[in-house]
């Protein structure tokens, strides 16, 4: 694991992809993730790292007008990135964390 930390940054905020989607594409540590699914059907968000051997972090449902907090107690490594898939742009992402200089 990576030793040194770049400041604290707002990694990302998007519209959760419909098909597999780098994020960002360096190692970084995410404190925080909020998905807000503004529409009118539940939808399924899968967030994952980009090791050789990918680590699901987030797979969940978020239902119609509702939004999921994660909010780690110790910041979560993500190996090479973050890449995720969800359903509709409807459903937001908002990651919070740390990243490498890319």
């Amino acid at each position: 694991m990576p030793s040194t930390r770049v400041g604290p940054k707002q990694l990302q905020l998007k519209a959760a992809p419909a098909t597999p989607t780098d994020l960002i594409a360096v190692d970084c540590w995410v404190q925080t993730i909020v998905l807000a699914n503004t529409g009118g059907t539940a939808r399924q968000v899968v967030i994952l790292d980009k090791a050789t051997s990918p680590n699901t972090i987030v797979h969940d449902l978020v239902a119609a007008n509702d939004t999921v907090v994660f909010n780690f107690n110790e910041p979560v490594y993500f190996e090479g990135g973050i890449n995720s898939t969800g359903a509709h742009a409807e459903l937001k992402q908002t990651i919070t964390g740390t990243s490498k200089d890319s």
